[in-house]
């Protein structure tokens, strides 16, 4: 099937910028969150925000960390009512281009939308065809999101490459093998390695950022990458904020920022546990010690 021709992420990032300024769009429409040395990129959903706003002292520490134009802001319908005075630009999930092409249509769109997240993996949220074409169908999703001015997310997980797995090759390293960076990442703006399985190993986890952020890169240089954290991965639900930070300072070199999840048990995540907001909460009051 013919498509309309893509524009890259790197010029869409600048074009974005231009028309903005053209059109005199308010100033919000122009956030885009950037790669800096000083201050991570983040991503984080708004449900997580609420679980650690209800800690005593996570309300200021959560505005401090991610209400700035630097975090992406996944939202459902009804965002909550706090982050009307963020500066966070809103973002979307969905599983596949299939769920966002019915997600558009349905509308009306959160107020200040700035990005898609495709988070395709091996659920029901993703079509059966792909998961097994995750690059293909990355593209279209990006032609979509594209011509509505809006930036690209994508986020596959390594759990598309089980079936491709060989031996006792686990899926991390079919992944690799798979080239499922290379494939998705050319239609993207953002790239998010989904490494949190491995979080409780930082030498593991670092390696394996590195090498999807690597694959990421050659097949897309103005890509910017990203990492998954969560405080309640997959094969270690008692991961520590201390094991978190050693994740990031294995990493902080290679990617630009980080997706901090605070999962809990839901249609999205049916074996978490109860969320474990306080660890995120750690986590990044270590930050700020030794980030700044």
């Amino acid at each position: 099937m013919k498509t309309a021709a893509v524009r890259r992420p790197g010029i869409l990032l600048l074009a974005l910028l231009l028309v903005a300024a053209a059109c005199g769009f308010a100033s919000d429409r122009t956030v885009i969150p950037r790669p800096s040395s000083r201050q991570p990129v983040w991503i984080v959903v708004a449900s997580a925000l609420v679980r650690l706003r209800a800690l005593p002292g996570g309300a200021a520490l959560a505005a401090s960390a991610f209400g700035n134009a630097q975090t992406f802001v996944i939202v459902g319908p009804h965002p909550p009512a706090f982050l009307a005075g963020w500066k966070s630009p809103r973002a979307i999930s969905v599983g596949g281009y299939a769920p966002l092409e019915k997600r558009l249509a349905a509308g009306p769109l959160p107020a200040g939308l700035r990005a898609v997240v495709l988070d395709q993996e091996a659920w029901p949220f993703t079509p059966a065809e792909e998961r097994r074409h995750p690059g293909r169908y990355a593209k279209l999703a990006a032609t979509l999101v594209h011509r509505r001015g809006l930036l690209l997310v994508a986020t596959p997980a390594t759990d598309l490459a089980k079936s491709s797995a060989k031996g006792q090759e686990n899926q991390y390293a079919a992944f690799l093998a798979a080239r499922f960076a290379a494939r998705v990442a050319p239609w993207a703006d953002y790239y998010e390695v989904q490494a949190q399985g491995l979080e409780g190993n930082p030498a593991a986890y670092g390696r394996f950022v590195a090498a999807a952020a690597a694959q990421a890169r050659r097949s897309n240089p103005r890509v910017v990458v990203l990492a998954g954290l969560s405080t309640n991965p997959p094969g270690d639900p008692q991961v520590s904020a201390a094991a978190l930070h050693r994740d990031v300072q294995a990493t902080r070199g290679l990617v630009a920022g980080y997706w901090l999840n605070i999962p809990g048990p839901s249609a999205y995540c049916p074996r978490c546990g109860a969320p474990r907001p306080e660890v995120a909460f750690r986590l990044l009051s270590r930050l700020r010690q030794t980030h700044g």
